[in-house]
């Protein structure tokens, strides 16, 4: 048979001279502290003794404790105070004898480490091995896991299946955590902490009711859609770190976040990556939603794309952004294409666009905002077309819209009061069309002929013609030499000046300038 020893069925003090401490007095308190706490006179658990307990004639007395509880006992003589002065001894962490694995109290070391009992802290792990089938062991074991020696089961307390579902407690604790440490290199072979192969029959429909996933990973915080806890919520959270210092030549030392190999045999569509965000500020309100693909094939319809984004629901926003900080992070080119080799198109840091036909990188047409003018130049740097912040443009040597200028306008003598209204001009290539309307509100002592001025300097004969008078009156005419910046107008009938007559006038003129 299997014997035990008897446990002391009285708690019994003793003096400093071994003596038997008639009338002490023992004061129980919880572990660690001077916080009172109460034992009792029998099993039960029902009558606690006084505190500090008096002890017998023999200096005996009935002691049970508190199952789980860890105590601190100080033991006095009769004569001393409460709290005790003047004790024999203190004696701390004291717990009941074992009854059962549950009434032993453990703890870990470190701040913040409480008390549990053994049974509780056995219950962290379910073994397959301690019961008669899987499915009770699961049962047994609620959200905990279940060690098999094929592997880790986690059992879904809602439909009691074999899904990945642990516990974390929140405080940035791992619900799973797999370590590996390789001792040497891994020549011709991979190293996976974690494997996942599945193998579905693929027997279901083309919906999201029939989808096999190889890992799922669901991260919901609690009352996600009303709380208002801060704090980051990640899915996944990947971090890598390698390198090589030795040399370069021949090395195939690639570090990579995620590495998708995706190969299908369907015709519809496949895609190496596929995500969807959205904004659902109330329960089934989305305002916003976007899906975008990386790698995509679609052999049906003829669609290879590299990068697709589409805005499913709401507006605003950018289709792709390519953002910088300067003076602390500044790209070379927002966007390059390369075909064989060779620069196809650039879009520097500066906005300047530059394209290149295939295969040759020295012709090349560039679009360049320059001092809020934007130019298309050739090969040779020169522009061949022009817009500016007004909307004005220009064709080479063809300005396409009206260009206002402010002439100068005076007689040939003496003085009068006078005024542009309006004034502008449109260039044809070499040739100037200009027309300006003029005010004349006193003729005071003007004489001779009425001189405006040009745009550019003519560089041949020109003919202007013109009305003395928006309203009626004397038709206007004048020539000009190459070289000139103004123009002299007179009377076309009677070869009269023009400076004498009082109101409005235009005139109209084309003329050959550089």
């Amino acid at each position: 048979m299997t014997v035990s020893q008897s446990p002391f069925l009285k708690f019994r003090g003793f003096d400093n001279n071994g003596n038997p401490l008639s009338g002490g007095l023992l004061f129980t308190y919880a572990a660690g502290t001077t916080n009172k706490l109460a034992t009792f006179t029998d099993s039960t658990g029902v009558t606690p003794n006084t505190n500090p307990v008096i002890l017998d004639a023999r200096g005996e007395c009935d002691l049970f404790l508190t199952t789980g509880s860890l105590y601190k006992f100080v033991l006095s003589p009769s004569t001393d105070t409460d709290p005790p002065t003047n004790p024999f001894w203190t004696e701390d962490n004291i717990s009941g004898l074992l009854s059962s694995v549950s009434s032993v109290s453990v703890i870990q070391t470190g701040t913040g480490a409480v008390s549990r009992s053994l049974q509780s802290k056995i219950n962290d792990l379910f073994s397959t091995v301690d019961y008669d089938t899987l499915s009770h062991a699961k049962t047994a074991a609620g959200n905990s896991p279940v060690y098999d020696p094929v592997g880790i089961i986690y059992k879904d307390p809602s439909n009691n299946v074999d899904n990945v579902y642990g516990n974390a407690d929140g405080a940035g604790r791992s619900a799973l955590l797999i370590k590996t440490t390789d001792a040497g290199a891994h020549v011709g072979k991979e190293a996976y902490p974690l494997f996942i192969e599945s193998r579905p029959l693929g027997t279901g429909n083309n919906s999201v009711t029939s989808i096999d996933y190889g890992l799922g990973i669901s991260v919901l915080k609690q009352n996600w859609q009303t709380s208002t806890v801060i704090g980051q919520v990640c899915g996944v959270n990947v971090v890598v770190r390698g390198g090589y210092q030795g040399s370069f030549v021949n090395m195939n030392g690639d570090i990579a976040g995620f590495i998708s190999n995706v190969v299908t045999s369907s015709p519809d569509y496949a895609a190496s990556w596929e995500s969807i965000c959205a904004h659902e500020p109330g329960a089934g309100a989305i305002d916003q939603q976007i899906r975008t693909q990386i790698g995509v094939i679609n052999v049906q319809n003829t669609n290879y794309i590299g990068y697709y984004g589409l805005k499913e629901v709401g507006t605003g926003g950018d289709g792709v952004l390519l953002a910088n900080t300067a003076g602390v992070g500044n790209w070379t080119n927002y966007l390059r294409g390369v075909r064989d080799g060779a620069d196809n198109f650039v879009i520097s840091l500066a906005g300047t666009i530059r394209q290149f036909p295939v295969g040759l990188s020295v012709n090349t047409t560039t679009i360049e905002n320059s001092g809020g003018v934007w130019h298309v130049l050739n090969n040779g740097g020169s522009e061949v077309l022009g817009v500016d912040q007004s909307g004005n443009m220009r064709a080479g040597n063809f300005v396409l819209t009206p260009i206002a200028y402010s002439p100068s306008i005076a007689p040939n003598g003496g003085a009068f009061t006078a005024s542009i209204v309006n004034a502008y001009y449109v260039r044809h290539g070499s040739l100037i069309h200009a027309d300006v309307y003029y005010n004349i509100s006193a003729a005071g002592s003007a004489f001779g002929s009425l001189n405006i001025g040009l745009p550019t300097t003519a560089t041949a004969r020109a003919i202007i013609s013109g009305s003395g008078s928006i309203t009626g009156g004397k038709s206007l005419q004048a020539q000009f030499a190459g070289g000139s910046a103004t123009v002299a107008i007179f009377n076309v009938y009677d070869g009269t000046t023009p400076c004498t007559t009082v109101g409005n006038g235009h005139v109209s003129f084309y003329y050959e300038s550089t």
